[in-house]
């Protein structure tokens, strides 16, 4: 395995990871604003 090879696969790993922990904040976040703006309608 090439320095290059192992750099992508880091890389792939960590955007993977990123997006991963992206996806579930916006998740967490619709639904806290869903419950929110329920309570103060």
């Amino acid at each position: 395995m090439s320095c290059d090879e192992l750099v992508d696969l880091t890389v792939a790993k960590g955007l993977q990871r990123f997006f991963t922990f992206f996806r579930f904040m916006m998740f967490l976040n619709s639904e806290n604003y869903n419950t929110f703006s329920k309570r103060f309608r």
